[in-house]
């Protein structure tokens, strides 16, 4: 029987792995900014919230874990080796 997930099915695979979750990632990022600013529009417009300091409060930390997240995100590629941790983890074959 051929060995159909041979290196270049599992080269391709934490390629792609990796690939896909630094752009999901990514466009999490931006939607949860997007969102971030009209919120803070929302506060600052609508009338019922303006007075109240604990959504300023609540949204500056919100986007302080948002850029901690996104400072971490940017660092992905630099700390974890992909090749590496399924060489690990997933010892070929033999």
């Amino acid at each position: 029987m051929n060995n159909r997930f041979g290196k270049s099915y599992r080269e391709r695979h934490i390629y792609y792995t990796g690939k896909v979750t630094n752009y999901a990632r990514r466009y999490y990022i931006y939607a949860y900014n997007l969102y971030g600013w009209y919120w803070l529009y929302k506060i600052i417009v609508d009338p019922k919230l303006q007075c109240d300091w604990e959504n300023y409060l609540i949204w500056l930390f919100a986007m302080l874990a948002q850029l901690f997240f996104e400072v971490d995100v940017r660092n992905a590629n630099k700390d974890v080796d992909v090749e590496s941790y399924y060489d690990h983890y997933f010892p070929p074959k033999k």
